[in-house]
């Protein structure tokens, strides 16, 4: 089962869901509650008592799967990630766990909240095979779709 962790400003039901499903990855969308006081803590306990294969996140998501993955060495996906310029009073810990798992990332060139660049010297860091297309933060649902198609042939590798 892959995870997919939605950003601080978007919710569920995700498109992107819908896609991963229709390729056959079997993913559950999880509802993230940022405005609780342990968003990461009860994201943690989830990812730690049901162990998904892989995790999708996007923006605030995307920091959480960082986090997580490095911790359980689970694959991650990972659209602008809320890595640099972020400041945020969650509960997300200060480090990352030992591990360092496969991660791909897609960002956007065009990204207003955070910097393409910056961004990819911080996800190249964690041995991240790093993408940039030319969309914004948002990832529309096309620019996904072809993402993922790109790196489909991976991802069954990885999985399976």
């Amino acid at each position: 089962m892959i995870y997919f962790f939605h950003g601080f400003e978007s919710s569920l039901p995700s498109g992107k869901v819908d896609i991963l499903n229709n390729l056959g990855f079997p993913t559950t969308g999880i509802p993230m509650n940022y405005t609780s006081t342990t968003p990461f803590k009860n994201i943690e306990t989830l990812v730690s008592r049901n162990k998904p294969s892989m995790i999708v996140g996007s923006s605030m998501g995307g920091l959480f799967a960082l986090k997580i993955g490095t911790f359980y060495n689970i694959p991650l996906i990972l659209l602008n990630p809320a890595l640099v310029k972020i400041n945020s009073t969650l509960d997300t810990p200060n480090n990352y766990g030992a591990f360092r798992p496969k991660i791909w990332a897609l960002v956007g060139r065009s990204d207003e909240l955070i910097p393409a660049q910056e961004n990819k010297l911080v996800l190249e860091d964690f041995g991240a095979s790093v993408t940039i297309w030319d969309h914004g933060h948002r990832t529309p649902n096309d620019v996904f779709l072809q993402y993922i198609e790109s790196i489909k042939s991976e991802l069954i590798e990885i999985i399976e």
